[in-house]
């Protein structure tokens, strides 16, 4: 369950869950999007994937795009594969693509990283090389290493699940300590009484009459 505002709901977001066929169908049984989906539905919030969209009467990079800037928070799950190239803009990738936008939208980014040093990730070879388009792939996660985002690494549809969870909601805590704050920086300060000013011995209005005509000596 989401942490709850100040007003006491519980935020519930739209997470749109970016990724590769391979992360979704390997490993059989708890495919790694199926311990996303998991992750964002303890959470509290609403899983938007694209493979759950119908056809539409629109390009696929402008039906994609929409999809994202719907949503508050981007989840870029980035195994070894590019995957398939935007059919009207070849040469980026629907990953790749979604990063972009949702960058653009200036949506919170959560990005995990499959761990390509681990001696096993459950994902067939075949499945996990992409020979056409691997040096775009390598090309994209650097990018997104070397941006100001903080990246999390995994080798394990359970590892991954709870990389996101706890992400999640760290960053619901985050978003209502920022919301508390401004809330008590937009209420008025309360006025202060004005307290009269006391003398024990109030200075005369006017100089002494031994003073008056007097001339300063130099």
């Amino acid at each position: 369950m989401a942490l709850a505002g100040s007003d006491g709901a519980v935020p519930r977001w739209r997470v749109f869950v970016s990724h590769t066929s391979e992360l979704r169908d390997f490993p059989s049984g708890t495919s790694y999007v199926a311990a996303v989906e998991r992750a964002i539905s303890a959470a509290g919030h609403v899983i938007v994937d694209m493979a759950d969209f119908p056809a539409a009467n629109q390009p696929p990079a402008q039906a994609c795009a929409e999809r994202v800037q719907g949503c508050e928070v981007y989840v870029g799950v980035l195994g070894m594969r590019y995957g398939s190239p935007v059919r009207d803009r070849r040469e980026v990738s629907y990953t790749e693509l979604e990063f972009d936008t949702a960058t653009e939208a200036r949506l919170d980014r959560l990005v995990f990283l499959l761990d390509a040093d681990a001696e096993n990730v459950a994902i067939p070879p075949s499945k996990l090389i992409d020979r056409e388009f691997g040096a775009r792939q390598d090309a994209f996660r650097s990018r997104v290493q070397a941006s100001e985002l903080t990246t999390q690494s995994f080798a394990s549809p359970a590892e991954l699940g709870q990389l996101v969870e706890r992400s999640l909601r760290n960053l619901a805590q985050t978003r209502a300590r920022i919301t508390s704050g401004i809330q008590r920086e937009q209420v008025p300060a309360e006025p202060q009484p004005v307290r009269a000013s006391k003398f024990v011995n109030p200075p005369p209005a006017t100089a002494p009459a031994w003073f008056q005509g007097r001339q300063v000596e130099t």
